[in-house]
């Protein structure tokens, strides 16, 4: 019948072990259950004046205390690992955030400068290194950018930026990273024009290696440095910029109506959208 009791008692430690909550619980109660068994089996093998049951209690006691102490412990581990998680999240947060930002200011500066449409093709995948002639994926890429801007940007000013990494010509035959930069920026605009863009909205310009988009510190951010921009304007910004120019020179009263305006007035025509005074 003691027997019996015992292992009664046994199943039911076991069961409570089971429903522990944290570690230290559980390896409290599983502490106590080994603690009681071997606690048990040594008194009854053993000629020490304890009954079965003390036996059991002091090895129980003994048990959960070890047990108690590899839970704390798992516990503490657990906690340093939630606590970096949260570290690693808020940090990933952080970081996003400061990438919202950036996009945001980025919207705002294109929107401000008229920017419709803005596209960046990595050179190594519209040129081979040290050429100017597009690759056949480069011009597949370029046919579906040429169909966009034809289909939304048809009246729209199309310019297309050359720029190169930091590396100094050395085999090819371009004197420097300007010209191949121009290059490059010139076959990229003749193929949009050849496949319909507006030739007489578009323009080619070089940049060189002199405005990266990373630091030129390894062959990876190199590789984003050689590229093309295509940017779509609703209006020409270097006429534009040269008409803001020519009003803030002149005297006032004495500013000359833009080009366009004054070819319009000439032989008694009138230009367009002009009225009676």
């Amino acid at each position: 019948m003691m027997k019996q009791f015992n292992m009664l008692a046994l199943v039911v430690l076991l069961s409570v072990s089971l429903m522990g909550c944290t570690a230290t619980q559980k390896w409290m109660t599983g502490g106590a259950v080994t603690g009681a068994v071997v606690g048990g089996v040594w008194t009854h093998n053993s000629s020490a004046d304890l009954s079965l049951a003390q036996g059991s209690l002091i090895g129980a006691a003994t048990g959960a205390a070890a047990g108690a102490l590899v839970g704390s412990v798992i516990d503490y581990n657990h906690i340093k690992d939630l606590e970096k998680q949260i570290a690693d999240l808020k940090a990933e947060n952080q970081a996003l955030k400061d990438e919202i930002a950036r996009l945001k200011d980025e919207i705002a500066r294109l929107k401000a400068q008229g920017v419709q449409m803005q596209a960046t093709l990595l050179s190594d995948v519209l040129f081979k290194s040290g050429s100017a002639r597009l690759t056949k994926e480069g011009e597949a890429r370029l046919t579906e950018i040429a169909e966009k801007i034809k289909a939304q940007y048809g009246n729209s000013y199309v310019m297309v930026q050359g720029h190169t990494d930091s590396q100094p010509i050395k085999i090819s035959k371009w004197d420097d990273n300007w010209q191949l930069g121009c290059a490059r920026s010139l076959a990229v605009m003749r193929f949009l024009v050849k496949q319909g863009v507006n030739a007489e909205r578009s323009s080619a310009e070089t940049y060189g290696e002199y405005r990266p988009v990373v630091p030129n510190t390894s062959p990876e951010n190199m590789a984003q440095n050689r590229r093309a921009v295509i940017v779509v304007r609703g209006v020409d910004t270097a006429v534009r910029g040269q008409a803001e120019t020519m009003s803030q020179a002149a005297p006032a009263g004495e500013r000359k109506a833009p080009p366009a305006a004054r070819q319009g007035r000439r032989g008694g025509r009138r230009g367009p959208g002009a009225g009676a005074r």
